[in-house]
């Protein structure tokens, strides 16, 4: 099993402090197990699972289809996870962690893209409301929300920073959606085709996250100040991605 999550692990490019905890934690679970006799079973999920937790607990969560596309032989790593969590008695981290997963999550994809903290993870939570209120993507998991928001910013330029804009979130050179999109699934080791599924689905309800979008903008009272406050910062940043025109009710994705 420690090979197991030794290769995860290399896979995933975490720390080697989650290694260490991920070790600990698999063989705390093992131990506790063959203390009454009990096999471990699926040892490969069991390794996926503690890596996960160890993982969540340094706030680089790795989402589920994250872990499938690293391992495409994973089978229900959830059980797994429940399993450990009961085995090592760590009810109480799991709530913790749950409630912060998506935070960290956004922190983490929007690092991963080599952009500034600061001022994306403010505008992905407000396309993130605005999404929550479009009924085809609430139903969505909150991983999949977060992917859509955050390349939204990146991509459609009627989402400005700022109300009655049209500059683009901070993108200026010329890269089209295509390259947003595989450069993403690159560095999140995600599948881009189905980065490229969720972005049609998104595309088709375009018009309706706008409308939400911008009574979002207009119900807070501070984003205007911020917005043009941030957008002095990005004309810095090195990296720089030029949204594609979007007409309205058109998709954000590749033609």
């Amino acid at each position: 099993m420690l090979n197991c999550i030794r290769g995860l692990h290399k896979k995933a490019a975490l720390p080697e402090l989650v290694l260490s905890r991920a070790t600990e934690l698999a063989r705390g679970f093992v131990g506790g197990r063959r203390a009454r006799g009990q096999r471990v079973e699926r040892q490969q999920d069991v390794a996926a699972a503690c890596l996960m937790i160890a993982a969540e607990e340094s706030k680089l969560p790795l989402p589920l289809a994250e872990m499938r596309f690293l391992d495409t032989s994973l089978g229900d790593v959830e059980l797994r996870r429940a399993e450990v969590v009961r085995e090592l008695r760590l009810e109480e981290d799991e709530k913790r962690l749950r409630e912060s997963f998506s935070d960290n999550l956004l922190v983490k994809y929007v690092l991963k893209l080599g952009l500034q903290v600061s001022l994306y993870v403010p505008h992905c939570k407000r396309l993130l409301e605005a999404i929550s209120h479009v009924e085809v993507l609430a139903s969505m998991t909150d991983v999949d929300r977060i992917i859509i928001a955050l390349l939204l910013a990146r991509t459609v330029h009627t989402l400005s920073w700022v109300r009655g804009s049209n500059k683009a979130s901070g993108s200026e050179s010329n890269i089209g959606t295509e390259t947003v999109y595989a450069n993403f699934a690159s560095k999140a080791h995600l599948d881009v085709a189905k980065i490229r599924k969720l972005m049609n689905t998104a595309g088709d309800s375009l018009h309706l996250i706008r409308a939400a979008f911008n009574d979002v903008v207009d119900s807070d009272g501070n984003v205007k100040r911020e917005c043009v406050s941030a957008e002095s910062e990005v004309s810095g940043e090195r990296k720089h991605f030029k949204t594609e025109g979007v007409r309205e009710g058109e998709a954000a994705s590749a033609a």
